[in-house]
């Protein structure tokens, strides 16, 4: 379904809803859609009226730690050092870098206070996602994917664009500098960003299922693995 389609069919079974309801009887349509069942909630569905029920189960689960991570990302004593050191590339991390304090002032989660302990973590959660059917966080997948594309670009562009790419905010805006300067790279840069843009920035509650049934799709899950190869 189109947009408008989208919005006609919700106002229809609305409508049937409530003439129902007005002649003291209940109906409950079942609705299948591959789409994203939150999606309708941008609509005129309110929650009180969906009970949503994934056919498949993910193995998807957003940690405690990492949704207090994301929530701090426009911190003011935070908002730098998220951005440059675990949120997007910043070249080869130092063992001496250290927030500590930073991460204790705001009760992050102090074992990942070096972002190279971090980097290490999520890039083992990446591992597990790839080849475990194991329990994995899907936004530390989220973000070892950014990074891994982001390095990517940071090794093929000329070193001495090297320290203007790491500049640039945005992964989008860093593949389109990396396009105008010669840099030759799959699509699928571009379109892996729809599945790990949104939840980097905002984790919303139930999150866990949308976003592993999006990583779980094997086309997807081979996109990622491309990325390594």
């Amino acid at each position: 379904l189109d947009d408008a389609n989208i919005v006609a069919f919700q106002y229809y079974i609305s409508t049937m809803i409530a003439n129902f309801k007005k002649k003291g009887r209940l109906i409950f349509p079942i609705l299948l859609t591959h789409l994203d069942p939150n999606y309708l909630n941008h609509f005129c569905f309110n929650k009180t009226r969906l009970n949503i029920i994934y056919l498949k189960e993910t193995k998807a689960r957003i940690t405690k730690p990492m949704r207090e991570l994301v929530a701090s990302r426009e911190k003011e004593d935070l908002k730098d050092i998220l951005d440059q050191y675990y949120f997007h590339y910043s070249g080869l991390l130092s063992e001496q870098l250290d927030f500590s304090n930073e991460f204790k002032q705001n009760s992050l989660n102090k074992d990942w206070a070096k972002p190279l302990a971090f980097n290490n973590k999520i890039y083992k959660e990446l591992r597990t996602y790839l080849y475990k059917d194991l329990f994995y966080d899907p936004v530390a997948v989220c973000l070892a994917v950014r990074l891994r594309i982001e390095e990517l670009l940071y090794n093929r562009i000329k070193e001495d664009k090297r320290d203007k790419l790491l500049e640039i905010h945005g992964t989008t805006e860093k593949l389109h500098f990396a396009l105008k300067n010669g840099v030759c790279f799959p699509d699928t840069y571009f379109l892996l960003g729809i599945v790990y843009n949104h939840p980097l920035h905002e984790i919303k509650e139930n999150m866990d299922k949308p976003l592993g049934m999006k990583l779980e799709n094997s086309t997807i899950k081979n996109m990622i693995k491309q990325l390594w190869l």
